[in-house]
């Protein structure tokens, strides 16, 4: 492993990685053979401003990416594993206060390169990536058939989108309150729109 303060790469036989409130952090390379990222793991990471989730990562804990405020670049990469994301804050009340995985990000780009499983409750604030004022684009991959209810939503700066031609179905209010997307393709494949 080596560790600088600009630089973290990852050796090959580490499976799980935690270096909560690792301040110094501003890029990391994870090993394409994790296959887990713990709670809390980059908690606190405040200047990573990028990060790729390999194709073999299965699950995310929660609040891996809580205070992680410098983060603009997610790419989960392509793969045919789900990805179950935990999330970032839990609400104890009836509102939707809770918080997705990445709330506390200023996320611009985004890529999707898998379905992603993950838990809202009945709050569309748990969704992984929901209010996401900053993001201007988002791809996503040809693994992905589905992109669960409230994943895009209120993300009011969002103007290109660009689907997968195997997608199958969009959940409940994907895209709801994106005010800056002009214009969307529903690829052909696409059976069920909630």
């Amino acid at each position: 492993m080596c560790i600088s303060a600009i630089q973290l790469c990852l050796l090959k036989n580490y499976r799980t990685v935690v270096f909560k409130n690792f301040k110094q952090l501003t890029s990391i390379r994870l090993s394409a053979d994790l296959t887990a990222i713990g709670t809390g793991a980059f908690y606190g990471c405040s200047a990573l401003t990028a990060i790729e989730i390999p194709a073999a990562v299965t699950e995310i804990g929660d609040y891996a990416f809580n205070g992680c405020t410098g983060l603009k670049s997610l790419v989960i990469s392509d793969g045919v594993k789900s990805l179950r994301l935990g999330c970032n804050e839990y609400s104890s009340s009836s509102s939707d206060t809770g918080k997705g995985l990445f709330a506390d990000c200023p996320l611009e780009t985004v890529h999707l390169g898998r379905n992603l499983s993950y838990s809202t409750g009945s709050y569309s604030g748990y969704s992984p990536l929901y209010g996401q004022a900053k993001v201007t684009e988002v791809t996503v991959g040809d693994n992905v058939t589905e992109i669960g209810e409230n994943m895009f939503r209120d993300m009011t700066a969002l103007a290109t989108v660009t689907l997968s031609d195997s997608l199958a179905t969009i959940g409940e209010s994907v895209f709801y309150g994106c005010s800056a997307l002009a214009a969307i393709e529903i690829p052909a494949a696409v059976t069920e729109i909630g």
